[in-house]
């Protein structure tokens, strides 16, 4: 109860901040002008700080005037504005989104600039003639109808600065982003299909193809007799022969770091890996989607739900999605209460094995007190943020793993697909750990 009530003192006390007009420098400033003109310049007849305290002040009520005609302009312009032109932007990528503003030319010696606070992006500006474009890089995928901005205008010296928020009626659907993971063999991991090319082999495929030799793969898959003969690397890979499931259920765990999962989810319907029959779902979303146009739908919706919500609709899903063949769940890599909620939805889908497909932005080991003490007083890498940590993701793949159930985790950033040995050995106490790609089906399911 502790920390809503302080976030919204927060809140309350940002507020008040943005509606007064001075800040601390201009404080300061003012203040020190206005004692050196009074107490020594009229006091004791001293001209030179008669002078500085006069200009001082001078410059602050010219910043302040100017800077309040600025905001009174900048206000008329945004207020009650609606677009009736859409947004779809993938997240981490830089578009123009259509809104801009004057570049008040007119006014001398001010400045203007604003964010986007909801949705949540970054935000930046790009003059053009007499007009500030508006570009953004989505960091969440969302799906709503109001756009609110926080817009900052104030005078060139720092010491005078207006602040307000304006809402803009416009329809903004951020969607997950790919990323690597339109990659072939992250695409055969996540799928299964319709063929089996021998009757009497696995529905999964047995090793009757070759390839070459890539990282991670089996040496007990290793032709030595073509070695031999060759001198190349040659490993036996298996058909392309997957799953005869037609109908395929496939379900998004939202929570903290979801985006990856997201993004994976929306790669296995766009480039059809869930077959030709398929139904999909997510936390805090009631529709069931079963076309490519729902199925965004339904991830962008997805991103407002809470911790309660999280991990807690797959039973229902399961029941309104009707005759479940396959059991898709993509999941985030960080443990948290809906592991048990997933689990026990699990075993009441009938299905027997649940697949769970664990997405990342890469992974990283958990730091030191002191590499994290340094790593305070460094830039910030946006990449290693991003980054799962290596002893989480371990846990929820141990979690996910018990009874039937195959998991894999695809890395978004590098488009790979790892199994549960190089998870384990990612979490283990080592300097940096060198993950293998795991580029069959076959290995994927043997971790």
């Amino acid at each position: 109860m502790k920390r809503p009530r302080l976030a919204k003192l927060r809140q309350i006390a940002r507020r008040v901040a943005d509606v007064f007009p001075f800040t601390l420098l201009g404080l300061v400033v003012l203040t020190a002008s206005y004692f050196a003109l009074t107490r020594y310049g009229y006091g004791k007849i001293d001209l030179i700080l008669l002078v500085v305290g006069g200009l001082g002040l001078f410059v602050g009520a010219l910043g302040l005037i100017l800077s309040a005609v600025a905001a009174i302009v900048t206000w008329l312009w945004v207020r009650g504005r609606r677009s009736e032109i859409p947004v779809k932007v993938e997240c981490g990528f830089w578009t123009e989104s259509g809104f801009y503003l004057p570049s008040l030319w007119f006014i001398p010696f001010v400045y203007l600039t604003w964010t986007v606070e909801s949705p949540p992006c970054k935000v930046r500006q790009r003059r053009k003639r007499t007009r500030i474009l508006e570009e953004i890089c989505p960091e969440r995928r969302a799906n709503t109808a109001t756009v609110v901005r926080r817009f900052e205008v104030g005078d060139m010296l720092g010491l005078v600065r207006f602040a307000f928020r304006a809402k803009e009626e416009r329809t903004v659907r951020f969607l997950p982003a790919m990323g690597g993971l339109r990659q072939m063999q992250v695409i055969h991991g996540m799928s299964s299909g319709n063929d089996i090319y021998n009757s009497e082999g696995r529905a999964e495929g047995d090793p009757y193809d070759t390839r070459r030799y890539a990282p991670g793969d089996p040496i007990r898959f290793v032709l030595w007799k073509v070695f031999a003969k060759t001198r190349n690397l040659i490993v036996r890979t298996p058909e392309r022969a997957v799953s005869p499931t037609k109908n395929t259920v496939a379900y998004l765990v939202a929570s903290d770091r979801d985006e990856p999962a997201a993004g994976a989810a929306r790669v296995a319907v766009d480039v059809g890996a869930l077959g030709p029959e398929w139904r999909l779902g997510a936390d805090g979303c009631a529709t069931i989607a079963d076309s490519k146009e729902e199925a965004l739908e339904v991830l962008t919706q997805s991103a407002q739900a809470n911790d309660q919500q999280s991990g807690a609709g797959l039973g229902s899903f399961s029941q309104k999605a009707g005759r479940v063949g396959r059991v898709i769940v993509f999941v985030p890599p960080k443990p948290g209460p809906w592991i048990q909620r997933v689990l026990a939805s699990a075993k009441e889908v009938g299905a027997g094995r649940v697949d769970f497909i664990v997405g990342t932005d890469g992974v990283r080991k958990r730091p030191s007190r002191l590499r994290r003490w340094l790593a305070r007083r460094m830039p910030a890498d946006e990449l290693a943020d991003k980054a799962a940590d290596a002893e989480e993701l371990h846990q929820v793949v141990k979690a996910l793993s018990a009874g039937r159930h195959r998991v894999i985790v695809v890395d978004r950033a590098a488009g790979k697909i790892f199994s549960h040995a190089h998870v384990a050995a990612a979490a283990a106490p080592v300097s940096r750990p060198t993950p293998v790609a795991v580029s069959t089906t076959a290995e994927a399911k043997g971790g």
